[in-house]
């Protein structure tokens, strides 16, 4: 089963392509993270592991959130990170 190590690691690596790709943002949704990490059908539904994923690499003024829910623990939870990362970004 995916733990939240294995959700911040590949977010870490999407924003890293998308930097090698040299793009200025990546936005990513929940949804999408949640898909490369695990599936809904071999019953290790983890999205609210990729949603504190997210928000845990969330830098306030410098990324944006674009779409989220009360909850903040939904598949639509979408965010702008700004690339390169602030260096305390880890």
């Amino acid at each position: 089963m995916p733990t939240s190590e294995d959700f911040k690691a590949e977010l870490m690596q999407m924003l890293y392509e998308a930097t090698k790709e040299g793009r200025d943002y990546a936005d990513v949704s929940a949804g999408e993270l949640h898909k490369r990490v695990s599936t809904y059908k071999s019953g290790d539904h983890r999205m609210p592991m990729a949603c504190v994923a997210m928000l845990a690499a969330f830098v306030e003024n410098h990324d944006t959130i674009l779409q989220e829910t009360p909850s903040r623990q939904s598949s639509t939870l979408t965010i702008r990170y700004r690339l390169p990362r602030l260096e305390s970004v880890s």
